[in-house]
């Protein structure tokens, strides 16, 4: 159970973005006391009164791997062609992480494919 709880821990960690506020800055609150897990909702804005600092250390530098999705041929060139289109606009940028995000393709009948990105 603790190994479980371990890898997911891991998994939601490596997706986690810096964030610095200040003082005065005006900021949206995650509501999660709501009847159900749909319900939560962003409320504000709020303003910053006092700052708390602090640091959290990490047990090991090692990078997480995943083996890829299984895609066909065809996925595959769909795929690249939306990510070449999302470069050519600025949507993404290449980055000098070593750290990726899966991106997949789901398919729904009578629909055209969409590209989603695990964040």
């Amino acid at each position: 159970m603790e190994e479980v709880r371990d890898m997911r821990k891991k998994w939601h960690d490596k997706n986690a973005i810096k964030r610095e506020f200040q003082q005065g800055d005006a900021v949206l609150v995650l509501t999660l006391n709501q009847p159900h897990k749909l319900a939560p909702q962003w409320k504000g804005p709020g303003i910053i009164i006092n700052l708390v600092e602090h640091d959290i250390d990490l047990i090991s530098d090692k990078r997480v791997q995943h083996k890829p999705y299984r895609m066909t041929n065809r996925q595959n060139e769909i795929l690249k062609a939306e990510i070449e289109r999302m470069l050519k606009y600025k949507i993404i940028e290449p980055g000098p992480s070593e750290y990726t995000s899966p991106m997949i393709l789901v398919e729904t009948p009578g629909r055209d494919p969409v590209s989603i990105t695990e964040n």
